[in-house]
């Protein structure tokens, strides 16, 4: 999936990431899992849904959750 496609569909409810500590943290951490989505970095920037540590730059919550069995990798990004 595109970060367009998923812009589109899942709605993020800010466009910059939020911080990996303090406040953001928790509140990320008292969302619905199923609309956390975490950024990361590895060969290239990626999304990755749900709460992930390895990697992690920061994490997106969305309007839209996804499914629980789902895996969806968002590929190229340009938060």
């Amino acid at each position: 999936m595109t970060y367009e496609e998923w812009k589109n569909t899942y709605k993020p409810i800010r466009d910059i990431h939020f911080e990996t500590f303090g406040t953001e943290l928790e509140f990320v951490q008292s969302c619905d899992p199923c609309r956390i989505w975490t950024y990361g970095i590895n060969e290239c920037d990626y999304i990755v849904n749900g709460w992930h540590v390895a990697n992690r730059i920061g994490y997106y919550i969305t309007e839209i959750p996804f499914e629980q069995d789902d895996v969806i990798y968002v590929f190229p990004i340009n938060p």
